[in-house]
């Protein structure tokens, strides 16, 4: 009797961890299915319990012959938040992903309002050829949880690492003692800046110097569609202190990490260099060149105008400190690296970005941009620069040969994955002339209901973004709400019916983009 209990517990034991086996090899890369297609690009396969939202998840990642394990997955983006396809940040093993350095932080860049499926890719790639480090990208598919989910750009990150911003400075004593960043002294350490949206959990500060748009009182109804005037009330949006206030963040160090007198260091390193420019009655090349890269800041301001990006120079703007020279020289900042360019070569329909005859210097009618962009433009000296280099760079990288090159490249990579693509977000083409609607998106946009504080102060509702519901002041009480191919619309400059035409239109923007460069460039 206590033998046959003893094998009937054996028995249970046996089930129970054959059970939970199956349970966890479930979310292992071994047994992810099969995918039902076949594919040119490498297909990401990831399997997580659970919704995935803005803070981390565990889950499992497959790359057939690349990569089987555990990984942390999280939605990253602000405004792509409320699209049908999502961008992901992901933590790996300390891994090496197609040829790119080894490393533990990734990115999936969603290609959703870019029906090219490559302006991300290549603006990074221009940015590589121009003789900087930026995010390297191999074009992938994915599927999450065995749904596909489309194409995305798997991308480095901008991080302070081996291999990528190599700029952190000393951390061992010389007897090999590790050193915590926020413990190195402010000018030996190097710093990773960003213009962009920021909260609180970041160490930000306002420049003193006022940035550029072309509104005035918060008119910025042309971005979302021509609803209108929207009034003041951008003023008091928690990520806009005013519409000419431009704010910087800190990226590296963090926040928890980097010491009070790194922060004062940065501080000051920003106001410094911003006077430098905009002293307009005792402008000096020499002194500004003491604290600028100013080769970084000629090629980033040729690189934005190129692309007339809708977020040139005020969001996903990066820019980074190198420490102090091993004989005692001073760090300098350097513009770049380039980041998010899916709203840029024509693509979007605010910020002037479809206008091929504007320039992203001038500003726009959402956050500012800092004030000494311009001065390449306008300052002799820095606007000989400018065209020196583009003609240099026309030459060669900027060629109208070289740039069609590249396209042709990414469209013979793409061209087979645009079918799954369009099938899963039919909304991005048009259909008989007209656009179709996005059924993965419940009720919309959610609607614009005023109030005073952003947006309506995000009160109630159920849709994007808490439903902005609420008030009667901001935008007039307007509480209807936008559809899906609506909010879309907001992101784009034109429609097309398929992936060729978008091809077609992307070579044409280019060369008449060129063209309009070459007569202020190369003119004497």
């Amino acid at each position: 009797m206590i033998a046959f209990k003893l094998n009937k517990f054996a028995l249970v034991a046996t089930l129970l961890c054959f059970a939970f086996a199956m349970d966890c090899n479930a979310q292992g890369g071994s047994v992810f299915k099969a995918p039902s297609f076949k594919s040119n690009l490498p297909i990401v396969q990831i399997r997580c319990n659970g919704p995935i939202s803005k803070e981390k998840r565990k889950a499992k990642m497959f790359i057939e012959g690349v990569y089987d394990g555990d990984i942390v997955i999280k939605l990253r983006g602000n405004s792509s938040m409320s699209f049908n396809q999502k961008k992901y940040t992901i933590d790996t093993d300390e891994t090496s992903f197609f040829g790119m350095p080894a490393n533990k932080e990734w990115s999936l860049v969603c290609t959703y309002t870019d029906v090219s499926m490559m302006r991300d890719a290549f603006a990074c790639k221009l940015w590589n050829e121009m003789g900087h480090w930026g995010p390297h990208i191999q074009m992938v598919e994915v599927i999450l949880n065995d749904e596909y989910i489309g194409v995305y750009g798997f991308s480095e990150t901008i991080t302070v690492d081996k291999g990528r911003l190599e700029i952190a400075g000393k951390k061992k004593t010389a007897d090999g003692t590790k050193v915590k960043v926020g413990d190195i002294p402010a000018g030996e350490t190097g710093y990773v800046l960003r213009i962009d949206k920021y909260d609180e959990s970041e160490d930000y500060f306002i420049s003193k110097h006022k940035g550029l748009n072309n509104v005035a009182g918060g008119n910025v109804g042309s971005m979302f569609g021509g609803f209108g005037n929207f009034g003041a009330g951008f003023s008091t949006m928690p990520n806009f202190p005013d519409m000419q206030s431009v704010v910087w963040t800190c990226r590296y160090p963090k926040k928890l990490k980097i010491s009070d007198e790194q922060t004062e260091y940065v501080h000051q390193f920003v106001n410094d260099f911003e006077d430098a420019f905009l002293d307009e009655n005792n402008f000096s090349l020499a002194k500004l060149t003491e604290l600028v890269d100013i080769n970084s800041f000629v090629d980033y301001f040729i690189h934005t105008e190129l692309s007339l990006n809708a977020d040139a120079y005020k969001s996903s703007s990066y820019f980074y400190i190198t420490p102090r020279g091993d004989d005692g020289s001073k760090g300098k900042i350097f513009a770049g690296p380039v980041w998010d360019y899916n709203l840029a070569y024509g693509s979007c329909g605010f910020c002037s970005a479809g206008d091929i005859n504007a320039w992203a210097f001038e500003g726009c009618e959402t956050t500012p941009t800092p004030a000494f962009w311009k001065l390449f433009a306008v300052n002799s000296q820095l606007e000989s620069m400018v065209k020196q280099r583009y003609s240099e760079l026309r030459k060669t990288i900027l060629s109208n040969k070289h740039i069609l090159a590249i396209i042709d490249e990414y469209a013979t990579q793409l061209r087979p994955t645009q079918q799954r693509q369009f099938e899963k977000y039919p909304e991005l083409l048009k259909q008989d002339g007209k656009h179709t609607s996005t059924p993965n998106t419940p009720n919309g946009f959610g609607g614009f209901a005023g109030g005073n504080a952003m947006m309506g102060g995000f009160a109630g509702g159920n849709a994007m973004m808490g439903g902005f519901a609420g008030g009667n002041a901001m935008m007039g009480g307007f509480a209807g709400g936008f559809d899906d191919s609506a909010m879309l619309d907001m992101f784009r400059s034109h429609t097309v019916s398929n992936y060729d035409e978008e091809i077609e239109y992307l070579k044409k923007w280019f060369a008449d983009r060129l063209s309009v460069l070459d007569v202020r460039f190369l003119s004497n």
